[in-house]
């Protein structure tokens, strides 16, 4: 117990010098909630109430049901939102692209999906691939 109370009144210089270190952009917890509002917004959340019958009967005799809170977001409205950002806009990538690990081109390298050879197989015409990115983009 001595210890605890012996390192209690340097815990406010530890707090301190930690806030010196690390550059943090706000001061308190206020500023912090502050600075998170002000963060852009998705896509809205939806909650949907399922009910969920379980295993185990309750004193009725009667299975017992469990109401369950499912949120979620439009995986359409997602995309939409993360293809229009202008951050990824030189991440994106649409056309296949052959990657090789050696200089001859014999040992083919996977690191991103336009780089499998599906992607190319189900590859759409530009036009195509353009109008549908323009209408989710746009829309």
């Amino acid at each position: 117990m001595a210890n605890k109370e012996w390192a209690k009144p340097n815990r406010n210089k530890q707090v301190s010098k930690t806030r010196q270190h690390s550059l943090l952009s706000f001061k308190n917890k206020q500023s912090f909630l502050q600075k998170i509002d002000a963060l852009p917004r998705g896509p809205g959340w939806q909650c949907e109430i399922w009910e969920a019958k379980g295993n185990k009967l309750d004193e009725n005799g009667e299975p017992h049901i469990e109401v369950l809170e499912m949120w979620k977001r439009d995986p359409v409205e997602c995309i939409r939102k993360l293809i229009g950002h202008p951050s990824f806009q030189d991440c994106l990538c649409y056309a296949p692209e052959e990657i090789f690990e050696d200089p001859y081109g014999e040992k083919w390298m996977y690191n991103e999906m336009w780089t499998a050879e599906w992607w190319r197989d189900i590859q759409v015409s530009t036009t195509r691939m353009g109008t549908a990115l323009t209408y989710l983009t746009h829309s």
